[in-house]
């Protein structure tokens, strides 16, 4: 079978039922909009949200199906989020957490003429973290969610704010999540993944003499040589062992800094299509099972984990190195405590 077929006819399966979500949902609620009508129907919605309590819930409630249907940009959909969080005065549970679930899903629906990124969706979980906690009746939970939200989409801006948080803050709830989202942010490597533009421009050359240049750079900081290594890798593939990009890799593998390294393998197991070369890819899990069980930093360690499982999918040939690399590490771990068989 076709897998692109199957994908299409899942697609436009998916979009149907959205379409039907909406026109059983949103339309018997409209006054004056259109579905069809954007400039109409997003001028209508934003009444609702500012001023219509009866149909607040219904606006939020058709956010996420109308971008996930096109039928409103990204960027207007924001727009209706952002003025919900930043003004509209309410406590409703649900209400907050639609309005945060459609947040943290814009970033993935890319617009071309106004996309919204992680950067833009975290300056607004930021935004409303901080009216929320001024708020003279603020909602623990909702300031918890955010703080959630904003170490979900990798908002480094926002650490200044969490570590006063994290030193200040009366409320345990809360301080307890901005230590957690403050630990994750600084530890982790994803983050700033996502933040990086992709390059279509530089060929593989121009990028191993980059990656080289900035792995040598002392005076950068470990989380700028990260950026180097993402700015470098994002975006590119690699076809053989001759490939130039495969000498300036392996040194970023066998470095002392887990950062470094865990940066090099995020950045392997997100190139498209996967990289052929064994060296690499075995390095990288040999990495990965040691951190993940052995990592210096428990953000770093769960990070780990993860772009294991995510090679484990793209290489099913490897099962055999991937079980001798988690034997490897679990001997590891019971070595620190004079628990393995050489105790």
């Amino acid at each position: 079978m076709d897998e692109s077929n199957t994908s299409d006819t899942d697609s436009n399966s998916e979009s149907q039922t959205t379409l039907t979500w909406l026109q059983n949902n949103l339309v018997p609620g409209l006054e004056s909009g259109s579905l069809y009508d954007r400039e109409s129907l997003g001028e209508e919605l934003m009444l609702y949200i500012v001023e219509n309590e009866a149909k607040r819930r219904l606006a939020l409630d058709s956010l996420l199906p109308l971008l996930r249907a096109g039928m409103l940009p990204a960027a207007d959909i924001y727009r209706l989020v952002a003025t919900y969080l930043l003004t509209v005065p309410e406590f409703d549970r649900h209400n907050h957490r639609t309005a945060l679930s459609t947040l943290i899903e814009l970033p993935l629906h890319k617009d071309k003429k106004d996309p919204v990124d992680f950067e833009k969706a975290g300056k607004l979980a930021l935004e409303a973290l901080e009216r929320s906690l001024s708020s003279t009746t603020s909602d623990t939970t909702f300031s918890v969610e955010l703080l959630t939200l904003i170490k979900v989409l990798g908002y480094r801006p926002a650490m200044p704010v969490l570590a006063a948080l994290s030193l200040n803050s009366q409320n345990t709830r809360i301080q307890s999540e901005a230590t957690g989202a403050l630990v994750a942010l600084e530890d982790m490597v994803g983050h700033l993944w996502q933040n990086t533009p992709p390059d279509l421009l530089s060929n593989n050359l121009d990028r191993s003499l980059r990656l080289k240049e900035g792995f040598n750079d002392t005076d950068l900081t470990e989380n700028e040589r990260v950026q180097n290594i993402f700015n470098a890798l994002k975006s590119c593939s690699i076809k053989d062992e001759s490939d130039p990009l495969v000498a300036e890799i392996l040194p970023i593998l066998t470095s002392p800094s887990e950062k470094l390294r865990l940066a090099g393998c995020f950045s392997l197991a997100h190139m498209q299509p996967p990289c052929p070369v064994d060296s690499l890819v075995n390095k990288a899990i040999e990495n990965l099972a040691n951190i993940g069980l052995n990592g210096e930093k428990p953000a770093a360690a769960r990070e780990a984990g993860s772009i294991l499982s995510l090679l484990e999918q793209l290489y099913p040939n490897k099962t055999s190195r991937l079980e001798t690399a988690r034997i490897k590490a679990n001997l590891s771990y019971l070595l620190r405590f004079n628990m393995g068989p050489e105790s």
